[in-house]
């Protein structure tokens, strides 16, 4: 299938073995350990009074090229957090977004908020980097992990890591539903083609 979705998911699985796949059960185990405590997500969102906000730190983008490459991120993120952010997301994968572990890492240093590490998850490895680089929350996709998605639930949550469950279609959304997910988002962007369909969540919504 030569799509966008599935060559960034290519791409993404080697660079993810090829960082961390040598590592042991017990290593990785170290690595998730070593993070300081999570922060509620959840909680983050749920509790605010006005509209809680996901500011997102994101040096590029697929479809708008470049956008802030030499952005220290550490610093935007404590510029949402003044500005009233319920939480922190920060991309992670390089090739296509600029985004780093090393992005994700100084951000959960900087900033008192919880942090969403936002990546195209397609291993369970991707879960214990996260906790190990600060996350309190992981972007799961339906789109790609499909009927996996709760199993990749479930480890993030023994980690510590609140699941954000991202869908793109009804059917998704069902699949979303029976994974249990606590937390599901809505994207109107078809990762296939890069389209935006902004009735998308309405849709969603009225026939879920």
């Amino acid at each position: 299938m030569s799509d966008f979705l599935e060559t960034v998911l290519s791409r993404r699985r080697d660079r993810i073995r090829a960082e961390y796949g040598g590592l042991s059960r017990a290593d990785l185990e170290r690595l998730a350990c070593c993070a300081r405590p999570p922060r509620d997500f959840a909680a983050a969102l749920r509790d605010r009074s006005d509209v809680a906000v996901i500011a997102e730190v994101k040096k590029a983008s697929p479809s708008a090229g470049p956008i802030a490459p030499d952005c220290e991120a550490s610093k935007q993120a404590l510029h949402y957090q003044d500005g009233g952010a319920a939480a922190i997301s920060v991309l992670t994968e390089p090739e296509f977004f600029g985004g780093s572990w090393t992005d994700l890492s100084d951000v959960a240093d900087a900033v008192d908020v919880p942090v969403l590490c936002k990546d195209f998850v397609v291993d369970p490895l991707q879960l214990y980097a996260a906790r190990g680089h600060g996350a309190d929350a992981v972007l799961l996709m339906v789109s790609v992990l499909g009927h996996r998605t709760g199993d990749f639930a479930d480890i993030a949550e023994t980690l510590g890591l609140t699941a954000l469950v991202e869908v793109a279609s009804v059917d998704e959304f069902a699949i979303a539903l029976d994974a249990r997910s606590k937390l599901i988002a809505v994207n109107s962007r078809n990762l296939r083609t890069l389209e935006v369909d902004t009735d998308r969540a309405r849709e969603i919504m009225l026939r879920a």
